[in-house]
């Protein structure tokens, strides 16, 4: 019961966002929830992060092996598509950055699954 709640108000609140921003911004803020996870557990847990936990959410998620992760990680770029094709908001120039970080991110973790 406790993750249904969790889950209804983490979406409600993700749809709410997009009353004061856009698409674009709020796929990208919920593709960052790992970052955020691994900054809790450090400052109020003291978890220590291992080197790969601390890379892989910086080149945008890209520890995600199967092929359901692969297209979660891509989100962002559809709903930026989307958005623009729908709603006419253009993706401005941090958007471009942080679609190159998702990229390179799909491509560091296929090149690891090859290997």
């Amino acid at each position: 019961m406790l993750g249904l709640i969790g889950v209804g108000t983490y979406n409600a609140l993700q749809y709410l966002a997009l009353v004061t921003t856009t698409p674009i911004n709020v796929t990208l803020i919920a593709a960052s929830s790992p970052v955020w996870m691994l900054a809790v557990g450090a400052l109020v847990h003291r978890e220590h992060p291992r080197r790969r936990q601390v890379v892989a959410p910086a080149f945008s998620l890209a520890g995600g092996p199967a092929l359901a992760a692969f297209f979660g990680n891509l989100t962002p770029v559809f709903a930026a598509l989307m958005s623009a094709a729908l709603l006419g908001e253009p993706p401005r120039w941090f958007h471009a950055l942080a679609f190159a970080l998702i990229v390179a991110g799909i491509v560091v973790s296929s090149a690891r699954q090859h290997s």
